[in-house]
């Protein structure tokens, strides 16, 4: 019996090394993918302009537009337009009926 228990337990540690050796491989990668990213971004600042344009956007909006209920799409667009940027997103719908904004969602833009 005890020599059972012991090959068991051998046979869950290289179970466990192995997995652990594999996971920090996709940790790894993920760094080195996150690296990549964050060294090509900018922080665009907020400022005092953006905001106003950002309340004249949203003031634009049907009331009732689900957009309207969405601040942080509008702050995104209306940053965007303020620095000439154009706004990448996963769906277009939530920014597409705020004016003057240029979307992008994958390969195609508009």
């Amino acid at each position: 019996m005890n020599i059972f228990t012991s090959d068991v337990q051998r046979i869950d540690r290289i179970r466990f090394d192995q997995f652990a050796q594999q996971l920090n491989s996709v940790f790894e990668r993920l760094a080195r993918c996150i690296a990549l990213l964050t060294c090509r971004l900018t922080i665009v600042p907020a400022s005092e302009t953006g905001a106003r344009r950002c309340a004249r956007l949203r003031a634009s909006l049907p009331r009732g537009s689900s957009v309207r209920r969405r601040a942080l799409d509008v702050i995104n667009a209306a940053t965007a337009i303020e620095h000439s940027l154009t706004v990448a997103t996963r769906n277009l719908n939530h920014s597409e009926r705020i004016p003057g904004v240029k979307l992008c969602q994958g390969k195609e833009s508009r």
